[in-house]
């Protein structure tokens, strides 16, 4: 198992077995906190190899800067097609609406069957005037 993309980005679409992504950032700038998010996107690709059939959880968990968890990790599933050789799980995780209390740096974690597989942090600052 390999994982091949793991970004933010602006707005991401699935079509014909492609991904597309706009916009990829690690970078949040707001006038003043509490701050509400407009919409954005996690993007996850992960290949997994022929001898890996079945079914697999992905799930994202947001983390702080000391490294609590932030609410629940969204959990989803992809099952392998051995006969189709289906081997990418291409995920698009939708974030709308996010509140950030304070400037901060957060850490979002892909688990691909309960181990860790990937992290990309997020940085929230102020935006100087």
């Amino acid at each position: 198992m390999q994982v091949e993309i793991f970004t933010f980005c602006d707005a991401a679409t699935r079509h014909a077995g492609k991904v597309n992504l706009i916009g990829t950032f690690d970078t949040l700038h707001f006038s003043e906190f509490p701050a509400e998010s407009g919409p954005f996107a996690l993007v996850s690709v992960v290949r997994f190899s022929p001898d890996d059939g079945g079914e697999h959880e992905l799930a994202i968990e947001w983390r702080d800067a000391d490294g609590g968890v932030i609410g629940e990790p969204e959990v989803r599933y992809t099952r392998l097609d051995p006969l189709r050789r289906r081997d990418l799980a291409q995920d698009i995780w939708s974030c709308y609406g996010k509140t950030f209390f304070a400037p901060g740096e957060f850490l979002v974690q892909l688990t691909v069957d309960g181990q860790a597989a990937a992290s990309v942090p997020l940085f929230v600052k102020s935006r100087v005037s």
